[in-house]
Order: structure tokens, then C-alpha cells, then sequence
């Protein structure tokens, strides 16, 4: 999963939006780097059998995702708005 995400956030880094959706990327971008960073969280945690950290960014990784699906509605990319991620 991590490799998608990764991937993903260097795409959307590379969008040019227009004016009046740039504050919608640039927020677009701060929960897709929420996202990456909890993924790295959740697999650091899972392998040091740590369940309360484990927790913490799942949960983190959830509400970027939901955050992050709101934002894609707004932008336009329902495609990405579909995605589990």
C-alpha cells in the first residue's frame, strides 16, 4: 500500500490546478502526506507489535482518507474520490 501512496502524492504534486482550486490541492496535498506518513506509522508500529501506535495512524490514515475524498469531490477527481485510499 505504501508505494500507491507514495506514487499518488507525487502525481498530485505535479497538478498545475487553476487559481481558484489551488488552496483545494495544496490542503489535497497535506492529507495525502498525513496518509503517507501514517502508513509508515502503521507498518513501523505493526512491526515492533506495537498496537496502541498501530491505532493512533489508522485512525490518522482514516480521517486523511475521508479528508482526502472531499477534497478529490471538489477538485473534480472522482475517480480518486472512489478509491480506498
Amino acid at each position: 500500500m505504501l508505494p500507491i501512496v507514495r506514487t499518488r502524492l507525487d502525481a498530485f504534486r505535479e497538478l498545475e490546478p487553476t487559481d481558484d482550486l489551488r488552496r483545494f490541492h495544496d490542503r489535497l496535498i497535506q492529507e495525502q502526506e498525513r496518509l503517507v506518513a501514517a502508513v509508515e506509522t502503521l507498518g513501523d508500529a505493526a512491526q515492533r507489535e506495537d498496537r496502541a501506535t498501530a491505532a493512533r495512524a489508522a485512525q490518522e490514515g482514516a480521517g486523511a482518507t475521508t479528508r482526502s475524498k472531499l477534497l478529490f469531490r471538489r477538485l473534480g477527481l472522482t475517480r480518486c474520490a472512489a478509491s480506498p485510499f
